[in-house]
């Protein structure tokens, strides 16, 4: 096999490769994602929330809420609790 040969085989293959994913790219671009409501928690206040912090280990969310962090258990999906006297809380780390 002449190494002349390899060449224009190796750039058709790779031009092959990079239509075949730019194909699947744009195909996959055009479908929309289809959201769903699966569970609602009802949470005390109104307006103004801020980040959500999510605790993987712990199942918990944190969500800032104008002077507070509120605390939901994910596993049952009930407020947990409250940390109360935050002003200005923007958000919440783990």
């Amino acid at each position: 096999m002449k190494v002349g040969s390899v060449r224009p085989q190796l750039s058709a293959s790779l031009a092959a490769a990079a239509a075949l994913a730019l194909a699947a790219a744009g195909v996959h671009a055009g479908l929309a994602p289809q959201y769903h409501l699966a569970h609602e928690v009802p949470l005390p206040g109104d307006g103004g929330w801020d980040d959500l912090t999510f605790e993987q280990g712990g199942h918990r969310l944190f969500i800032a809420h104008g002077t507070e962090v509120l605390v939901v258990d994910t596993d049952s999906l009930t407020l947990a609790g409250t940390v109360a006297a935050t002003p200005g809380v923007h958000g919440a780390s783990r």
